[in-house]
């Protein structure tokens, strides 16, 4: 029965995923740009690599759920997207232009 299933889920189109994962980077960035409007404007880089490493993350996830991946391809995935994060954003944030 369990083949049955992991069957019809991978025969779903690549158009499916791509629209799930397109709709999740969309809702992501969007709440991390609502949030980010309440600080200052260099917070902008970090919202959006925070939002492309969840969309990586949810992507590992879903590889994982359809039985594409192992437990430990799952870790080095999701160790891997943060590695890239803390190499992309700065590691000081810019002084503050307040006295």
């Amino acid at each position: 029965m369990k083949e049955i299933e992991r069957q019809r889920l991978a025969a779903g189109t690549p158009w499916r995923a791509g629209l799930f994962y397109l709709t999740c980077l969309t809702v992501v960035t969007a709440i991390g740009l609502v949030a980010a409007r309440a600080v200052d404007w260099w917070i902008l880089p970090i919202v959006l690599t925070a939002a492309l490493v969840s969309v990586v993350v949810i992507g590992a996830l879903q590889l994982r759920q359809d039985g594409k991946i192992s437990e430990k391809t799952l870790a080095s995935l999701i160790g891997a997207a943060f590695r890239t994060a803390k190499s992309v954003l700065p590691s000081q944030p810019p002084p503050s232009s307040q006295p």
